[in-house]
């Protein structure tokens, strides 16, 4: 979604030159009518509206690029929390015997709970890859933190909660 937000900061750039050139235009006409060169005041008054015409069209296509952009968000809704992975990733690592690496778990899931997760989770996420990958990633952390899991070098082993954890979702 980087490139979303982009766009909004290149619409908002735009809008700043515009005002910019507005100034400098209105600067050079009042320049112009000083020097008693009125004919030309009239071309940068005839600009300056020119200007505020594209003004005013970029702030209507900026409403409408800040309702597309948005939409994003009900990708967001329909996507899974964080911790409603825990009882998948437990039940992947009891399914593994205890142990197991992020390949495992990603493996499991895809071939027994691809059902239990929601539509916003199966889109591609930034690098190609499903957004419940990263997910189950972002799952770890918390998991470790709150003693489900213990992460030792690269494996993923449950704990006496983790194996609570997934005795009440079995």
């Amino acid at each position: 979604m980087k490139a979303v937000r982009k766009i909004g900061r290149q619409i908002a750039q735009i809008k700043r030159d515009l005002k910019t050139a507005l100034k400098e235009i209105n600067a050079q006409a009042a320049r112009k009518v000083a020097q008693g060169n009125y004919a030309a005041s009239q071309e940068m008054v005839a600009l300056a509206k020119a200007v505020q015409q594209f003004t005013s069209d970029t702030k209507a296509f900026n409403d409408r690029w800040n309702a597309i952009s948005k939409q994003k968000g009900t990708l967001r809704a329909e996507a899974t929390p964080v911790w409603e992975y825990y009882r998948l990733v437990a039940r992947a690592i009891v399914n593994s015997g205890g142990e197991c690496g992020l390949q495992e778990i990603i493996s499991w899931i895809e071939s027994n709970a691809l059902s239990d997760l929601k539509p916003g989770d199966v889109l591609d996420g930034p690098k190609g890859q499903p957004m419940w990958h990263r997910a189950v990633l972002k799952a770890k952390r918390p998991m470790v933190k709150e003693g489900f899991i213990e992460a030792i070098s690269g494996k993923w082993k449950l704990t006496k909660s983790g194996k609570n954890l997934a005795a009440q979702l079995s």
